[in-house]
């Protein structure tokens, strides 16, 4: 979706005076115009993800990457929830 035709979009949504599904609305077009991104930030974090367990891997001394994997899960979790995007497991 383009901006012009999000702006439409959210244009019919602020020319109803307090519709009753408005927020409703604007979440679902707010959705597909940031898709294409939301879609590039899911997959950025799978990736760092499958880098750091492969890091994790090598087994090098000295090196513990477990607090890291935790915490890009938990942001990809939170990220998921937030966009309501299906838990995809890899």
């Amino acid at each position: 979706m383009d901006q012009q035709t999000f702006i439409s979009a959210l244009r019919a949504v602020a020319r109803q005076p307090q519709p009753a599904d408005g927020m409703e609305r604007v979440e679902e077009q707010t959705r597909k115009y940031l898709q294409p991104e939301i879609t590039a930030l899911e997959e950025a974090a799978k990736e760092a993800l499958r880098a750091i367990g492969t890091e994790a891997k090598k087994n090098v001394r000295g090196e513990d990457w477990n607090l890291i994997e935790e915490y890009i899960e938990r942001c990809l979790q939170k990220f998921q929830s937030v966009f309501e995007l299906p838990l995809r497991s890899e």
